[in-house]
């Protein structure tokens, strides 16, 4: 208490230090939306046993940073293409297997894609690849044996089916031309 009459700060036997709370301090439900604010919390990490609440937003989720893990990530399925990444933790392994989905535009038509690929073992990989080059349905149902691709469907028909086969590549896709339903 400033006796002299003379304005200034206070002397340092009256400033303050803010009681520190103690884990008796905080039970459980103890900090709720009447007496913390959204975004008030701020920290570089936060370790917790679990995270429950509606929604998580952010960068990259991931279950481990090494060896056999799950990573979700904005960008696992390529540049801009977020996607779910499998690491098998094999040391032989150049790229994880993805799940992704994403659109691309041929010529002026929106096309949707959805890709799974398994982990890339040396030069190797295994791949997924639907996508509908038409409006309407009109889909396309891919397997690739390796990065290799074959983009139209022309080649030995069997029951409707363009069946393709690349005796190097082991590259088959099965569709119907007008038909919404594939195999």
């Amino acid at each position: 208490m400033n006796t002299s009459g003379i304005p200034g700060p206070a002397s340092a036997a009256v400033t303050a230090k803010p009681r520190q709370t103690s884990r008796n301090d905080l039970a459980v439900g103890a900090v709720g939306p009447d007496n913390l604010v959204a975004g008030s919390v701020t920290a570089a990490a936060l370790a917790a046993d679990a995270i429950t609440g509606k929604v998580v937003t952010g960068g990259v989720v991931q279950t481990g940073t090494s060896g056999t893990r799950l990573v979700m990530s904005p960008t696992a399925g390529g540049t801009g293409v977020p996607a779910l990444a499998f690491y098998s933790g094999h040391p032989q392994e150049t790229a994880p297997g993805t799940v992704s989905s994403t659109t691309t535009t041929v010529d002026t038509a929106l096309q949707p894609v959805a890709r799974l690929e398994a982990p890339r073992v040396d030069s190797g990989h295994a791949e997924l690849y639907l996508r509908s080059p038409a409006q309407g349905g009109l889909g396309s149902f891919e397997l690739d044996a390796n990065s290799a691709r074959l983009l139209l469907c022309q080649g030995q028909r069997r029951n409707g089916y363009c069946i393709l086969t690349d005796r190097v590549v082991r590259t088959e896709r099965f569709c119907g031309p007008g038909v919404s339903r594939h195999r």
